[in-house]
């Protein structure tokens, strides 16, 4: 029979078991615990929380990431005629994805946002939304611990979103399924999970003109990313004269890309800039191998896809991926490992604005089909 109750000490960690639930504590942690208690804006965030009225639904991110996914939220439960309150990582709530607008949002560290948990103080509320189904920063990392936290709390009214499915189907056992929620149509169809569409509502679409402007988002030292193949592109465009598009890199770039003109290179952005450089592009580039990028055909969801359906971008990807989004030649720039990305940048450089505007119309009509199911499906 395993104990209730035990401490052990390894690699570091302290590691200790409460009811069942499993904590790893190091320095860092425990560093973390003690700043947590002489922060103010915590104790802000708890008397705001008690001010909310009981009616509203709370959506939780406990990470310091998956912000680009809490506006749809807000959106989604809006349309579906509810009122939100938003409990966000301090750093998701410095970057502000909500562009300014934060009156419901508080910002609060997650140990705190557990201790309220833990009281069943948050079983109040509507309906409660996990927007991460798993913390990863330790002491609370791993994939079961809100499972394992919540199996026996807020039995009526919790949800989580699923970012792996792989790995949350595996932690089913600890909750229904019907408490689970992901984000790939796909997935959703082939077990018995809700699907939720991140609609942003935005209809900022960039216009099309004779300087095509692509987009990658994303870490490039990532092993499903494709840089090699983006690399062997650029090297043949050095023969050909000054290309029609212009190429945008966001997020941690490979050392080895080079610097050119028509390449602007642009660190971790906050969500307005972010936001500000979408509106002003026209295609979107994958960039996920065919092979290492397996995750993201199968149980996984590339934020790419997303980006593209919330700002009118028309996706470029390989062959292999186009199943699992729903794409085909109608609403995106295909290419295979053969003639490889340099010949999406071709077609690219000479595409119409009428051949574009078909791929536009294609598109949206893709993003209301996937909005109006997700409404139906989400369970909200």
């Amino acid at each position: 029979m395993n104990s209730l109750f035990s401490i052990k000490y390894k690699n570091f960690f302290l590691k200790i078991k409460v009811l069942g639930i499993k904590l790893d504590l190091s320095a860092y942690s425990i560093a973390f615990f003690v700043r947590s208690i002489l922060r103010k804006y915590n104790y802000i965030a708890i008397y705001r929380i008690l001010k909310e009225k009981n009616d509203n639904v709370v959506v939780i991110e406990l990470n310091d990431f998956h912000g680009e996914v809490l506006p749809s939220w807000k959106y989604h439960l809006k349309k579906l005629g509810n009122k939100t309150l938003f409990l966000v990582h301090p750093k998701i709530y410095d970057e502000n994805p909500f562009y300014n607008e934060i009156f419901n949002v508080i910002k609060i560290d997650y140990n705190y946002v557990l201790f309220l948990i833990n009281l069943g103080f948050l079983f109040r509320y509507k309906r409660i939304i996990f927007n991460s189904d798993y913390i990863y920063e330790r002491p609370f990392g791993g994939r079961s611990f809100l499972y394992n936290m919540i199996k026996f709390k807020y039995i009526g009214n919790i949800l989580f979103l699923s970012h792996h499915a792989n790995l949350t189907i595996e932690n089913k056992g600890l909750t229904s399924s019907k408490k689970i929620i992901t984000l790939s149509r796909a997935v959703s169809n082939k077990t018995n999970i809700h699907y939720f569409f991140p609609k942003l509502n935005s209809s900022n679409i960039a216009t099309y003109n004779k300087l095509k402007r692509i987009i990658i988002v994303g870490n490039m030292k990532h092993i499903s990313k494709d840089y090699k193949g983006l690399l062997l592109a650029l090297e043949k465009l050095k023969s050909k004269k000054q290309p029609s598009f212009s190429l945008d890199l966001v997020g941690k770039i490979h050392k080895n890309l080079p610097r050119s003109d028509f390449i602007n290179y642009h660190n971790r952005l906050n969500f307005k800039e972010l936001h500000s450089l979408l509106t002003k592009s026209h295609f979107i580039l994958f960039l996920l191998k065919k092979t290492e990028g397996h995750q993201y055909k199968s149980t996984d969801i590339t934020g790419s896809f997303l980006l593209a359906l919330n700002f009118g971008l028309i996706p470029v990807l390989e062959d292999s991926f186009q199943g699992f989004y729903e794409l085909d030649e109608s609403n995106s720039v295909v290419y295979n490992e053969i003639n490889g990305i340099s010949n999406a940048l071709d077609e690219i450089s000479n595409m119409s604005k009428t051949k574009y505007t078909k791929l536009q119309v294609s598109l949206s009509k893709l993003t209301k089909n996937l909005e109006k199911d997700s409404l139906r499906n989400s369970n909200i």
